[in-house]
């Protein structure tokens, strides 16, 4: 069916420095999904309560966009195994799109 990566990029304030010296990416996804066709699917969870910073979504959704055969922020665990199935979760785009009005967003109000 494919393989499942975390990428755990959450580094402490004492960490960042090294983690960027050693080649961290800003915005990575959380999760990248290996289709059976070796194309890269990226999973980035949100919980849809919590409030997320404009510039860090901009990161996140210019690194889905242009590093994903498709790339999706997901708000649930139906949304996840939807996005494994095939299907969509919350479009990059769109969340580009409503960061550009404001500087942070409750994915609730960006929910398919």
């Amino acid at each position: 069916r494919g393989r499942l990566f975390a990428t755990f990029q959450n580094p402490t304030p004492e960490q960042h420095g090294l983690w960027v010296s050693k080649g961290m990416v800003k915005g990575v996804a959380d999760l990248i999904w290996i289709d059976n066709e070796n194309r890269i699917v990226g999973i980035e969870v949100k919980h849809p309560e919590m409030e997320h910073h404009r510039s860090t979504l901009i990161d996140q959704a210019n690194w889905l966009i242009n590093n994903c055969y498709r790339g999706y922020f997901c708000t649930s665990v139906e949304m996840f195994w939807r996005i494994l199935d095939g299907g969509d979760g919350i479009d990059p785009k769109k969340v580009l799109k409503y960061v550009d009005k404001s500087s942070t967003v409750k994915f609730k109000v960006l929910d398919l």
